[in-house]
């Protein structure tokens, strides 16, 4: 924290911003850095004021615990990890956490047997699908719903084209005048905690609100 608000003191490689510049860097040097810094930015503000879908009037018969979800912060090794992609894998642990059940039932399942076969567990897009096709029994969810619906225990996903690369847990919410300006995070596969979304620069990004499961 400085004078001029908040400040990134340190980045490894392999972590969003820089993979992100990397992409998109040409080779101009100090001012198309700084350009590009300023273009992604300024992305989830824009988003922010543009808004998204509103919330639906979903039934479920049981609560999400978002507290325990959210304090679910650390590597666990009674699971697998998959280097280089845990980021779903973490966010459905942490789902798991606060009472979001395994589901093995009907055409959308979502379970983690060990072995990493099943996509909706470990792979960002495949829990998007099982949340927009579930029904019944387990995880009851909306995508792309507007950032002012974020809650503690919600999902963000970020991405270049589309929300695909990159699943996040959201931790809390920034305002000003009840208004949410920023949403943070934790993540791995590089550990984030209370990371704030317009920091990830994806130019893309979803966030799927939790209202609870069915038994």
């Amino acid at each position: 924290k400085t004078d001029d608000g908040y400040k990134i003191s340190e980045y490894k490689k392999v972590q969003d911003f820089f993979v992100l510049e990397t992409l998109n860097y040409s080779g101009g040097g100090k001012d198309e850095l700084v350009s590009l810094k300023n273009k992604y930015l300024g992305i989830i503000e824009d988003a922010v004021s543009k808004g998204g879908d509103q919330l639906k009037d979903l039934s479920y018969t049981s609560e999400y615990n978002r507290s325990k979800a959210v304090e679910y912060t650390k590597r666990n090794p009674d699971w697998p990890y998959y280097d280089g992609s845990n980021c779903q894998n973490f966010a459905c642990q942490c789902l798991n956490a606060g009472g979001i059940p395994m589901d093995k039932e009907g055409s959308a399942t979502l379970y983690c047997d060990g072995s990493g076969v099943v996509q909706s567990w470990t792979y960002v897009p495949g829990f998007r699908d099982y949340v927009i096709n579930n029904s019944g029994f387990g995880l009851v969810g909306q995508v792309d719903c507007d950032l002012r619906y974020a809650q503690p225990g919600d999902i963000v996903q970020v991405g270049v084209n589309a929300a695909n690369r990159h699943t996040t847990i959201v931790t809390g919410l920034v305002e000003e005048d009840g208004v949410v300006k920023d949403v943070l995070l934790n993540s791995n596969t590089v550990n984030m905690k209370n990371f704030p979304l317009s920091a990830y620069v994806y130019p893309c990004y979803s966030l799927i609100h939790i209202f609870g499961y069915n038994e």
